[in-house]
């Protein structure tokens, strides 16, 4: 009577295979909006650091305004006061997916950084693995951001066989998670000026600045064509606006407006009374 008994080794391979197809399927049907929005950030200003999207984007001095988290692009504003320090620093690291998986990604820079800029492109240092240790938040923190790409990637990682993932020696040619950073180091622009720092984020190339940072996203099983994430940033030192321009003033009550407002304060007081 033939056997169909199935092997230990052969039911423990057919459950890494299910466990495998079932992860795949299920990252094909998270929403797109996932890979596209801004999933953390760190920010230093002058030494004090602001560690989440919440807290760096509503940091004092940030105008995010332009910045839209739901697609994870736009322009973030940061102005430092001449008043606020004496060697001054801000810099910026954004985990900002190019798409999913985010593991299956790399970095290329292009340009020169002007002066007193820096950049890093790193795996996130929570997500330091076989592959790669990161450390581009310490280096946000510290002010030490390393000028170097660490995830100079293209060796596909699709199906997480590669180097360490795959059972193998470590490789740092692997695709990764790429996390992207850029910082300026300057003087106090002095009492009456301030410093402003423009950061770009987005999908069709570098707006601005000398050094330019990207997070690819190749063509694999879940992506049909490639896909980019652009970071640049520019730093300006000006006069601080107290002109027309800077906009209106708050407004002065006229008399009339606040004869209005004396005498309903007034008649709040003789109701209390009756009361």
């Amino acid at each position: 009577m033939p056997c169909f008994c199935e092997t230990k080794e052969a039911s423990v391979r057919n459950l890494a295979v299910a466990v495998l197809v079932l992860m795949f399927l299920c990252l094909a049907t998270l929403p797109a909006v996932f890979a596209d929005t801004l999933q953390d950030a760190e920010l230093n200003i002058n030494g004090t650091t602001f560690s989440g999207v919440g807290p760096a984007l509503g940091a004092p001095g940030v105008n995010a305004a332009g910045f839209n988290t739901t697609t994870g692009v736009g322009t973030i504003t940061i102005t430092v006061l001449g008043t606020a320090c004496t060697s001054c620093n801000v810099d910026l690291w954004l985990l900002d997916p190019a798409a999913i998986p985010f593991y299956n990604e790399y970095g290329v820079k292009t340009g020169s950084a002007g002066a007193g800029q820096s950049w890093q492109i790193d795996v996130p240092d929570y997500a330091s693995d076989g592959n790669i240790t990161g450390n581009v938040i310490a280096n946000t923190d510290a002010n030490t951001l390393s000028n170097a790409n660490n995830v100079p990637g293209t060796l596909d990682n699709y199906l997480l066989n590669c180097g360490a993932f795959g059972g193998g020696s470590a490789n740092g040619n692997c695709n990764d998670e790429v996390s992207m950073a850029l910082g300026f180091s300057f003087a106090s622009p002095g009492t009456g000026n301030e410093e402003v720092v423009t950061f770009n984020v987005s999908t069709t190339g570098c707006v601005s600045g000398s050094v330019c940072l990207e997070d690819v996203q190749p063509v694999d099983g879940n992506n049909n064509s490639q896909k980019q994430v652009f970071y640049s940033a520019t730093a300006t030192s000006q006069a601080v606006c107290t002109g027309p321009s800077c906009g209106p003033p708050p407004p002065t009550p006229e008399p009339s407006m606040l004869l209005m407002l004396g005498g309903s304060l007034c008649g709040l007081l003789g109701l209390r009374k009756k009361l």
